[in-house]
């Protein structure tokens, strides 16, 4: 079982406001490690246990954390990859590709939108984005600067542009200070659609 779903589990039994959230996962941590257990029916008492402790590093948690994450995110794309189609790199109407999903014109594969967008639209050789589909490739990146958590379930879109999903984005693709032109473009129409000036940095 991940780390995570046995943690969460564990937290429904320290059902308490005495312990701080940091002390609650401390004493997960314990458990999990072997440390402690929970001892009693109904109302449980934490003991020490020590028997078969398996210590596990903030290190080894982090990369386990991460690898749960980046599963997670690659499963989703596989189920919904129109969520993650960047609608600033696509080379088409968004909202129009969107309509054609929902009344199933299109489906929501990645077959079907890939076959879609790169043979009815104009393919610009510079477009390092592949036509928006960039993202489906990078679930590592994905986890890297956002709290897969935070990514809603199913085929709900991610439509935070201000402060949310593609703000994530648009900050990241900012850091990297790339001047690829299919970049730039992205980043610009990003701004323009939160209504903000676009940097001169960005080109046309």
């Amino acid at each position: 079982m991940p780390y995570e779903k046995s943690e969460e589990l564990l937290m429904c039994c320290l059902n308490t406001d005495e312990l701080s959230l940091e002390e609650k996962k401390a004493i997960c941590k314990d458990v999990i490690e072997g440390r402690k257990k929970f001892v009693g029916i109904d109302e449980c008492q934490i003991v020490d246990d020590g028997k078969n402790v398996r210590t596990i590093d903030d290190e080894e948690l982090k990369n386990h954390t991460r690898y749960n994450a980046i599963a997670a995110i690659k499963a989703d794309i596989a189920c919904n990859p129109f969520k993650y189609l960047d609608p600033f790199s696509v080379n088409c109407s968004y909202s129009e590709l969107a309509e054609k999903i929902k009344s199933g014109e299109i489906e929501n594969t990645i077959s079907d939108i890939e076959d879609y967008l790169l043979n009815y639209h104009e393919v610009k050789e510079d477009d390092v984005l592949n036509c928006g589909m960039w993202l489906w490739q990078r679930p590592e990146f994905i986890a890297d600067i956002c709290d897969a958590s935070k990514i809603p379930e199913g085929n709900s879109p991610l439509v935070a542009y201000k402060d949310g999903f593609w703000r994530y984005i648009y900050v990241a693709l900012k850091k990297k200070d790339t001047h690829e032109p299919s970049v730039l473009r992205r980043q610009n129409r990003y701004l323009v659609f939160i209504g903000e000036k676009p940097k001169t940095l960005f080109k046309k």
